[in-house]
């Protein structure tokens, strides 16, 4: 009991990501964001500088991250043509298929004004499908039988089923989670 922030951030040393369905392997193996230190490293797509604000995209890191250091990316020496990696990455990923429901797509475009990330609802839309093709869920997560919808706002964020009144009196009427849509995976 107690206040034991050791406890709190310990790091286990092997992981299993979500393509090895279940395999464990050791962290530094793989691009998993439960690390010793919060620092990662990722390639961004620069959009633009607008005064002392830098805007990135295309990035591998979750939101929050602190950015410590930007280099661009010069090929001739950044390349690495005769680079080798392990042969469950080179493995051809699984993709899931899906759905949109019609309910789901007229939800969404009702609350397109409220993606700050995304210019149109179809947009969303394509983003939301890509995303979720890639199941990431864990093998544990993927064999659990679903009683709840995701429910996923057009800003990122997501939970799985609860109140989205107790949501919205918590973000306000104009916050970030303000609506939300449910998804469903297909099996």
């Amino acid at each position: 009991k107690g206040n034991n922030k050791g406890a709190q951030m310990r790091v286990k040393a092997k992981v299993r990501p979500p393509r090895l369905d279940g395999r464990a392997l050791g962290l530094f193996a793989t691009r998993t964001p439960h690390r010793p230190n919060p620092i990662g490293l990722t390639c961004v797509r620069l959009e633009r500088v607008s005064g002392r604000d830098i805007f990135v995209s295309g990035l591998d890191m979750l939101d929050g991250t602190p950015i410590l250091d930007i280099k661009p990316y010069i090929p001739h020496y950044d390349a690495l043509p005769g680079a080798r990696v392990p042969e469950w990455i080179a493995a051809a990923a699984v993709f899931r298929r899906v759905r949109i429901s019609s309910e789901a797509s007229r939800s969404i475009a009702a609350g397109a004004e409220l993606a700050e990330h995304y210019k149109t609802a179809e947009e969303f839309e394509r983003a939301l499908k890509e995303i979720l093709s890639h199941d990431i869920r864990s093998h544990f997560q993927r064999n659990l039988k679903a009683t709840k919808p995701r429910q996923v706002s057009p800003s990122g964020a997501s939970g799985s089923g609860g109140d989205a009144k107790q949501r919205q009196r918590q973000h306000g009427n104009g916050g970030s989670c303000s609506r939300e849509f449910e998804v469903r995976p297909e099996d």
